[in-house]
């Protein structure tokens, strides 16, 4: 992100460290404390042993919070916050402590082998372990207890980048007042389902979106294009396409947005993101792009239309779409003129209705051996396929495999089959359809399944 002098940023990068990775003793060892925020630690050696018996047991997510002083130090542009930062850095630290001081003094304390846990007997695998003042020290941890610590438990920490000590102040403040979250952030920290379903894919994508999104998921911005898809999967375009009750309201429980998400939204997405994962080069970075493609995965749905190869189809998008970009999408009454990478940048209706207009004349012209009709008399609705799943008690009809809900309508993982094969007569109907993992469903050629 470059310096923008008429403008300030704060962002952070989340990181997880695990108990004995030594880069987190060498990171807890750099920071410094500045007691115009933060007091000096003052936890007694009970609620050490308390934090750290907490840590290992996974019940401790609070992340520490630190401030990355060398990147502030290259965005600082007064002489003053410049001065500031340098001269952490003359006292050879490489952060500032804003929320944590207990728990980093606490961990360097427990890998000296100063601190213990607490003597008590821990559940262990199959059996259990008891602790005392002979086997509670991080050096003296009985081996089976260490190498599951060592396996599963870790530590979070939040770095942030400020320009400014004011800006260093006022994140404190927020901290210590509920820290300062974003539109995304407030919904992901949300109970439900489809805030589960949505974590879990942008999660599982960070990797083939990494042209688009390069810092990962900071500040869950994946997430939130995710919700903007579903909306839009689930509203079509409309004036509340993506705007922020919209999204909001798609975390509410039983919400529209959220059923029909299981329904189509999230297999939509997951074509989206898989074409991209597997054809995308470091030229298809803009967010615009992929909410185009996702888009225009939409509409194929919504014309009853499939594609036949995905390889040339992404070719075909990317191609059409540099031919879009500079093509007028949109004209108001003055005579002002959007193009179709213009609105692109936007999130109104207007913008929407502008690209998705230009996209469907190009799809009128696409080669059928690209996108072509789905055949109505061999292929189940995702009605019929809710049914089977239904009737199904949610498990595959011939090996028994359970199928989640919210994987039902995902094609990579299920398949609505025909009974009494199409090949030999059988119909697509409700009652010659049943719910096969693709495994079981990809192995059976035409032959009933017993």
């Amino acid at each position: 992100m470059k310096n923008d002098l008429s403008v300030t940023h704060t962002y952070y990068e989340p990181k997880f460290y695990l108990l004995n990775n030594s880069l987190l003793r060498t990171l807890l060892e750099s920071i410094g404390l500045d007691l115009s925020f933060q007091r000096p630690a003052c936890w007694d050696e009970k609620k050490m042993k308390q934090y750290c018996f907490s840590l290992i047991n996974g019940r401790a997510p609070t992340p520490i919070i630190i401030v990355n002083i060398e990147e502030s130090l290259k965005r600082a542009i007064q002489p003053l916050d410049r001065d500031y930062f340098q001269s952490w850095l003359n006292k050879g630290f490489k952060y500032i402590s804003l929320d944590g001081n207990n728990r980093t003094v606490t961990l360097l304390k427990f890998f000296a082998g100063e601190v213990g846990l607490p003597a008590v007997e821990m559940p262990l695998g199959n059996g259990s372990v008891t602790l005392n003042s002979a086997n509670n020290k991080w050096t003296t941890l009985p081996e089976d207890l260490l190498e599951e610590i060592v396996e599963n438990i870790g530590i979070n920490i939040y770095v942030f980048t400020v320009s400014t000590r004011k800006e260093l102040s006022d994140l404190f403040t927020n901290i210590n007042d509920g820290l300062g979250l974003n539109a995304q952030e407030k919904r992901n920290a949300k109970v439900c389902l489809f805030a589960n379903e949505i974590r879990e894919l942008a999660e599982s994508s960070i990797h083939p979106l990494r042209f688009i999104f390069k810092k990962g998921n900071p500040r869950y911005v994946i997430d939130e294009m995710f919700v903007k898809m579903a909306t839009f999967n689930n509203k079509g375009i409309t004036s509340e396409t993506a705007d922020k009750k919209s999204l909001n309201d798609a975390y509410e429980d039983g919400s529209s947005t959220s059923k029909n998400f299981i329904r189509s939204g999230k297999d939509n997405i997951r074509k989206t993101i898989k074409l991209v994962g597997k054809y995308g080069t470091s030229s298809f970075k803009r967010t615009a792009t992929l909410m185009n493609l996702f888009m225009t995965i939409y509409q194929i749905e919504q014309d009853g239309k499939k594609i036949v190869d995905e390889e040339k189809f992404f070719e075909w998008f990317v191609n059409t779409e540099t031919h879009r970009g500079p093509k007028i999408a949109y004209q108001n009454a003055k005579g002002d003129t959007w193009s179709y990478d213009t609105c692109g940048n936007n999130s109104k209706k207007l913008d929407y209705e502008a690209r998705l207009k230009l996209i469907r004349e190009d799809l009128l012209q696409i080669d059928p051996s690209i996108v072509g009709s789905l055949d109505t008399s061999r292929v189940f609705t995702k009605s019929m396929k809710y049914s089977a799943f239904m009737k199904q008690n949610g498990k595959c009809n011939s090996c028994g495999k359970v199928c989640k809900e919210s994987e039902l309508y995902d094609s990579d993982l299920w398949h609505a089959d025909h009974i009494l094969p199409h090949a030999k007569g059988g119909q697509t109907i409700e009652e010659n359809c049943q719910l096969l993992c693709a495994p079981c469903n990809l192995s059976k050629s035409d032959k009933l399944v017993a």
